[in-house]
């Protein structure tokens, strides 16, 4: 029952946002999959993650260069 109701959230937010759509044209129900929707989104989505993982990883060298500093002895 979980998997139905799993698959049923997944098919109606794949709707809400915008990936999938319902057509009835001319007496003929279809659904339809707005491929070049999703290759614009997951293109977004791609480069957003690529520009956090630089960032973080920016973030780790300074912070490990900081760290590593010589000890002095007086």
């Amino acid at each position: 029952m979980r998997g139905i109701l799993v698959a049923v959230l997944v098919v109606a937010a794949l709707f809400l946002i915008g990936w999938l759509r319902y057509d009835d044209t001319n007496g003929d129900p279809t659904v339809r999959v707005d491929s070049e929707s999703v290759r614009q989104d997951t293109s977004q989505m791609v480069e957003a993650t690529k520009r956090a993982a630089d960032e973080i990883d920016r973030r780790i060298d300074v912070d490990v260069d900081l760290d590593e500093q010589p000890n002095e002895t007086p």
